[in-house]
């Protein structure tokens, strides 16, 4: 995979992109973890940063007996593969 990878902080983020760029199809992923708390491991293993990600959100959201990220079909952990084939990715970070 040589074009372009683009990560969106969420839905909202992803449809704005969606409709701004008009990214390939497939080339749109979504990640939920805001990244501005947290541990942030070196990017070595994925399925590691998603253990250890997940891990540290449950400390925060420990009423939720099983936290995980809300998945859907553009999530980027369903699409590791994307990840680790692109040449280039592009983070779309922001606050609200």
């Amino acid at each position: 995979m040589s074009d372009t990878l683009h990560i969106a902080r969420s839905d909202s983020a992803g449809g704005i992109i969606n409709e701004t760029i008009h990214p390939k199809p497939g080339s749109l992923l979504v990640g939920f973890d805001t990244l501005s708390e947290g541990p942030l491991p070196a990017f070595t293993d994925l399925n590691e940063w998603q253990r250890i990600r997940n891990g540290f959100h449950r400390t925060i959201y420990s009423e939720i007996d099983a936290f995980l990220f809300e998945q859907n079909e553009n999530d980027i952990f369903l699409h590791l593969d994307n990840l680790k084939k692109t040449d280039r990715a592009v983070l779309w970070l922001g606050s609200v």
